[in-house]
């Protein structure tokens, strides 16, 4: 039978000081205190370091992706300016204006490729 408020040994473990069987005691406890709060403050340190990390990372993805967009839209524009100064009638205009007429004849000539007989 046990008596209410006291705690009997599970067979096979001493008991503690105190007639506990537990085997954290207060006095190993406080041993063990400033370990166990040193590997919590770590442990603490340890993940506000990797989500400050996560942070600088988010941040620096954005201004990549920024960038990227800004590029785009300078090459989209680039492209459309090319397109626009080999348009045809664009270039007929300034032919015209520089003096240049449509010729009479056209003359083909083939061009030479690497390894052909022919000049």
């Amino acid at each position: 039978m046990s008596v209410r408020g006291t705690r009997l040994a599970a067979p096979g473990l001493p008991l503690g000081r105190n007639g506990s069987s537990s085997r954290w005691d207060a006095p190993r406890l406080r041993r063990l205190m400033p370990a166990l709060l040193a590997g919590a403050l770590l442990a603490g340190l340890a993940l506000a370091a990797l989500r400050i990390d996560g942070i600088r990372v988010r941040y620096a993805l954005g201004e990549a992706m920024k960038q990227e967009q800004a590029l785009l839209d300078e090459r989209a524009r680039l492209t459309a300016d090319v397109r626009a100064l080999r348009d045809p009638r664009r270039l007929a205009g300034f032919a015209t204006r520089m003096g240049f007429e449509r010729s009479e004849r056209v003359i083909d000539v083939p061009t030479q490729t690497p390894g052909s007989d022919r000049p």
